[in-house]
């Protein structure tokens, strides 16, 4: 598996997708885990846990609260994902990297066939059937339709490809862009949105994080970041979202008992408005 790792590794954004991947393992050994995600120790594989150190030396704090932050986020989208699942048939994952919410969410609340659209650029997909192929497959049998999309977001294709993958844009999604938006300019989301509103029908609603300029600070590939929620409320309602809740991850920390290290960063959940 060393060339796909490799690929990854030199791929700054790769590179983090492993860091949230250590974060993920950490957590699901606990006694008290928040989560299990089993995929999680092997998609991070050797850079993972480096990046973790050199992140938590830059900002002067512990492994512990790094990987908190990574924990709490997961398992607060999960909460939200869940939630939304009861009238929601369909989710995409924008630039899924070690996403693999499909195989370890039940999603009880559905009571119909749930479809998981996960896109990315091929290497990433490459890299995450290389992971599955060190597992027991009975550990990733999901209920739920799955389908990868090997595509770049970058471009407008990638919205003609997922409809071509299946997706109905006639029913209510699920948009999550869980550490995908701070490597973006606020030019690159505002027609990223333009895209998504053309694919989504009335009830959809979308989910992601803002990055705060402190955490731009120690992590240079970030773009995109903000760190006074009446800013974040103004520049989304401008690119279409309506009813923005922003809660900060301190909050959502003590929600389920962790200190987290982030200070002004938030995660965002909003109704998307039709194009």
């Amino acid at each position: 598996m060393s060339s796909f790792y490799e690929k990854i590794e030199n791929d700054p954004v790769g590179r983090t997708s492993m860091g949230s991947a250590t974060g993920r393992a950490v957590e699901s050994k606990r006694c008290d885990a928040l989560f299990q995600d089993p995929f999680a120790d092997i998609y991070a594989g050797q850079f993972g846990p480096q990046g973790i150190e050199i992140l938590a030396r830059m900002k002067n704090t512990t492994i512990e609260s790094i990987t908190n932050d990574t924990a709490v986020r997961t398992r607060y989208i999960d909460d939200l994902l869940e939630q939304a699942s009861s009238t929601n048939r369909q989710c995409v994952i924008l630039a899924c990297g070690g996403d693999f919410r499909p195989f370890r969410l039940s999603l009880i609340n559905s009571s119909q066939t749930f479809e998981f659209y996960l896109l990315d650029v091929s290497g990433v997909l490459i890299y995450r059937q290389k992971c599955f192929e060190q597992l027991d497959p009975r550990s990733f049998a999901t209920n739920h339709k799955v389908t990868e999309i090997a595509c770049n977001l970058a471009d407008e294709e990638w919205s003609s490809k997922l409809v071509e993958h299946g997706f109905n844009t006639d029913q209510p999604t699920i948009w999550l862009a869980e550490g995908f938006f701070h490597y973006l300019t606020e030019e690159d989301i505002r027609k990223l949105f333009e895209r998504i509103r053309q694919l989504s029908a009335s009830d959809s609603c979308i989910v992601f994080d803002v990055a705060s300029t402190q955490l731009r600070n120690f992590v240079p590939m970030i773009h995109f970041a903000l760190d006074d929620e009446q800013e974040i409320h103004r520049i989304f309602n401008g690119f279409g979202c309506e009813s923005v809740e922003c809660t900060p991850f301190q909050k959502i920390g003590a929600m389920y008992g962790r200190t987290v290290s982030r200070d002004r960063s938030f995660i965002v959940k909003a109704k998307l408005s039709r194009h």
